[in-house]
């Protein structure tokens, strides 16, 4: 170490994570970092370790204003910035300029009250922060396989004031005339260290948190190491006598030298202690630790208790709409340990910007998983707290972005399933929700959804849209398609839990995380089985080697159906009046212009997979609805729906397979293999530049077989990539021989001279389950599901098994005028480019 350090080298740091503060019993005393150095701890969950012997302190007042917050340590001044720079982004709702003012410790002040129901995700990212409540304790976290020793610590010393401190650097207690005067700092501050690092630098680490300020900037000199440690406390470590005899065996340096057993007059017991020799590493140092002596004030040392290192914001706090806290990282516990605290911030700290809660006075109004803010919290800022172990006082807080207010007003198509409907029947949503990544991309806003601002666009804004949606239909089964991973089970999940639903996610066989889901009401339904399976050439193999080998001799198709990511979906539900079973399969198929011929090949296989499960074997328990009017002897079936966003029109082949069980060899939909090989290039929406033009035509587009394409498309693509469900067009059929050659001619003057010599033709028959179309069977004049600048068609679906269930209604999607306030979608009242299908089915008697 070197005997002499800069002054620069203790210049005061302050994070989003906190600062550290000090508080005496009537004011308080501040102390600042000195010696910012080490790294960020690593989080490793593993089993609650054996070696958590030190009693827990009394449980500390939840209500009370908060403590103090800590910082992370960080080795130097670059670490820092570098560390600022990361965690930018989350910090939008703090200023530059309150940021500076926080490193000055100037105080600053800004309403955080917005009526607006849009809000961008800049400004509602929440501050996370972990907060130790509570005096006189050190928590010491070193997870199994972890090169780093994290410490959150809380310690309050009280000293007379001629003890060397000077007065700046402390505040004096109101005491009475005849008494010392006192000084009473508490520091509150986290630090991560090296397993392998000496326990005397750590110590002195400590010592430094309680060193004075230093001098005026003005003053050049520099300060000794001696100069400053001689004006810190000194800072020990004991282990009870009779602890560490058990272990003095096997390692007998655990003692400091010449150590002697003692009793520590202040604790609370009259077991001698022994002094922790200060040269062992971190990693065994702090295991055997339980008191920290600083001068003569005692601290527990608490190691490896149960603690949370992070949680998913629940989201923007709406009237109504119930917050959850989901995906919860812990160590050393299981997620039934945790606590939980939905408070209620006072004015004073609503109104502070700052990004941190140390100051923070609060209201508990809810301590369950769930919370759902009343109307008499509007305008309030909200914060959750929660903990393993409240007993500890460590804490981990998030202040939820913005202020409670009220749910966007909701749409007209709403009033038609404004009650829930009971056996036999049952209600079925199908929504392509669109992707975030599928929107949110430069390219995206640019050429796809140019019309849209970056508010309705903007997933925090669009999922609580989805979800008051949802609610509103009172569904009791919702398929999703281009539903995220992470916004199911971060957001959909919980807070549909918290209103009666359950749920299950899958995702794409590739690797964007983004797939199907399943909501359903438990009062109608419970979970018997799900499962998933790519739609590609290798399931096309193992189910059907034939025809896959007779695909196989199209080398374009071959290549196109091993790569795609689309899967089909299913769950078997039973219904809980009933006791019936219903297969429900959902799926997403491939979007290409061009790949009629891929979708009709994953609707064979899907056809058949859900057939598989539809049947009852011998001896099953299932109820089977009655299916006899079809063919007296086929076997036992479970009703079917499907449920997706098939990307196909009514003409086409793979809608024909679907409905009729059967496509011809000759369907035109196959000689559009003539046009599609994978790589070749897609058709995109509209150029930003060409935009205005179009609108200011004031005019509606017509559903369009082929979708504009402006001059900078027209290279090839080197590979497919997942693309949003506006980038496809449906596939229309080719209806005339001359129209496909047409087509054929136009690709290859734009695309190559790429000639597909092998187009693949067959006769596919699929499984007769006598699907039929909801829609279809009660809204003939149905005029799109997808509403896009450059195309509008049918292309979501809810087939139904007609033997055995039937269609009640259907719910009519909303007029052209809403759905074109904005030119297409999505606009501020409807969150996706898709429209949600929604049908009353029933179980035939």
């Amino acid at each position: 170490m070197l005997s002499r350090l800069p002054l620069r080298r203790f210049r005061p740091f302050a994070s989003s994570l906190g600062a550290t503060h000090s508080n005496s019993a009537d004011t308080s005393a501040s102390h600042v970092e000195t010696h910012p150095q080490n790294t960020t701890a690593a989080s490793t969950p593993v089993t609650q370790s054996s070696l958590a012997r030190s009693e827990p302190p009394s449980k500390a007042a939840t209500a009370s204003p908060a403590s103090a917050s800590f910082l992370t340590d960080y080795r130097t001044e670059r670490a820092q910035s570098r560390w600022n720079a990361a965690r930018r982004p989350t910090q939008a709702a703090t200023s530059a300029s309150l940021r500076t003012a926080a490193s000055q410790g100037t105080p600053s002040a800004s309403s955080a009250s917005s009526s607006s129901h849009v809000v961008p995700s800049a400004v509602v990212r929440p501050l996370l922060q972990r907060r130790m409540q509570g005096k006189n304790k050190v928590v010491v976290l070193h997870p199994e396989g972890s090169q780093v020793v994290t410490l959150d610590l809380s310690i309050q010393l009280s000293e007379p004031a001629s003890n060397g401190l000077p007065p700046s650097s402390s505040v004096t207690g109101t005491t009475a005339p005849s008494q010392p005067k006192r000084v009473s700092t508490v520091v509150v501050k986290s630090m991560a260290r090296e397993e392998k690092e000496m326990a005397s630098k750590t110590l002195d680490r400590i010592r430094l948190l309680f060193a004075p300020p230093r001098p005026s900037r003005n003053n050049s000199k520099r300060i000794t190491k001696e100069q400053i440690f001689a004006d810190c406390p000194t800072v020990r470590a004991f282990c009870r006598s009779s602890d560490l005899a058990r272990v003095a065996e096997a390692d007998s340096s655990l003692a400091a030298p010449g150590a002697k057993s003692a009793v520590l007059p202040s604790l609370s017991e009259a077991a001698p202690y022994t002094e922790l020799n200060p040269v062992l590493p971190n990693s065994v140092f702090w295991k055997h630790a339980q008191v920290l002596c600083v001068n003569e004030t005692n601290v527990r040392v608490l190691y490896n208790v149960p603690t949370i290192t992070s949680l998913t914001s629940p989201g923007i706090p709406y009237v109504g709409l119930p917050l959850a806290c989901a995906d919860v990282s812990l160590l050393f516990a299981s997620k039934e340990r945790v606590c939980y605290e939905w408070c209620v911030l006072s004015e004073a700290s609503a109104s502070s910007r700052s990004p941190t809660h140390g100051d923070a006075t609060f209201r508990v109004v809810g301590t369950a998983p769930t919370f759902t803010p009343t109307s008499d919290l509007q305008g309030k800022a909200m914060m959750l707290r929660v903990s393993l172990d409240p007993a500890t006082g460590l804490w981990t807080e998030m202040r939820l972005p913005g202020v409670v207010r009220q749910l966007p007003p909701p749409v007209s198509r709403w009033q038609e399933t404004v009650t829930d409907v009971n056996y036999p029947a049952f209600r079925v949503v199908t929504y392509n929700i669109l992707y975030d990544d599928f929107c949110t991309s430069k390219n995206s806003k640019a050429k796809i959804y140019p019309f849209a601002s970056d508010e309705v666009l903007d997933l925090e804004n669009r999922k609580v849209r989805i979800v008051q949606e949802l609610l509103a239909y009172h569904a009791d089964l919702v398929c999703l398609q281009e539903c995220g991973r992470d916004v199911f089970q971060g957001y959909f999940l919980p807070v549909m839990r918290a209103c009666g639903y359950d749920g299950v996610y899958c995702n794409k066989s590739g690797s964007v995380k983004e797939g199907c889901g399943f909501l359903f009401r438990e009062s109608r339904f419970h979970l018997v089985e799900s499962a998933s399976v790519p739609l590609n050439f290798q399931t096309l193999s193992s189910m059907f080697p034939d025809l896959a080998g007779r695909v196989g001799a199209c080398p374009e198709l071959k290549e196109a159906l091993s790569t795609v990511t689309t899967i089909g979906a299913r769950v078997v539900l039973r219904e809980t009046t009933s006791d019936k079973e219903v297969v429900v399969g959902n799926t997403h198929l491939f979007y290409h212009a061009n790949a009629c011929h891929v979708r009709i090949l994953q609707a064979y296989m899907l056809l058949h997979w859900l057939h598989e499960a539809s049947l009852i074997p011998p001896g099953g328990d299932a109820v089977a609805s009655p299916s006899s009017s079809f063919a007296d002897h086929a076997p036992p079936r479970r009703p079917v729906v499907m449920c997706g966003d098939f990307n196909c029109t009514h003409p086409t082949g793979a809608y024909r397979l679907l409905t009729t069980g059967q496509v011809e060899a000759n369907h035109p939909s196959w000689d559009k293999g003539k046009l599609f090989w994978w790589g070749c290039a897609r058709l995109l929406g509209y150029e930003a530049e060409n935009l205005g033009e179009l609108l200011d035509r004031d005019a509606v587009l017509p559903q369009t077989r082929v979708a504009r394409k402006s001059p900078t498309q027209q290279q090839k693509s080197p590979a497919e990539t997942a693309k949003p469900t506006t980038t496809k067009l449906a596939d229309v059929p080719v209806e005339a021989s001359n129209e496909t050659q047409g087509q054929e001619e136009s690709a290859r003057r734009e695309y190559g001279e790429r000639v597909i010599t092998k187009v693949f033709h067959e006769a596919l028959y699929g499984p007769q389950m006598h699907l039929q179309d909801a829609y279809q069977r009660t809204d003939l004049s149905l005029p799109w599901t997808n509403f896009t600048l450059t195309f509008r068609e049918v292309i979501d679906y809810i087939f139904f098994s007609e033997d055995s269930l039937e269609v009640l209604r259907t719910v009519p999607i909303p007029p052209e005028a809403e759905l074109a306030e904005n030119f297409a979608l999505p606009n501020k009242k409807y969150p996706s480019d898709h429209i949600a299908l929604v049908a009353d089915l029933a179980f035939t008697t």
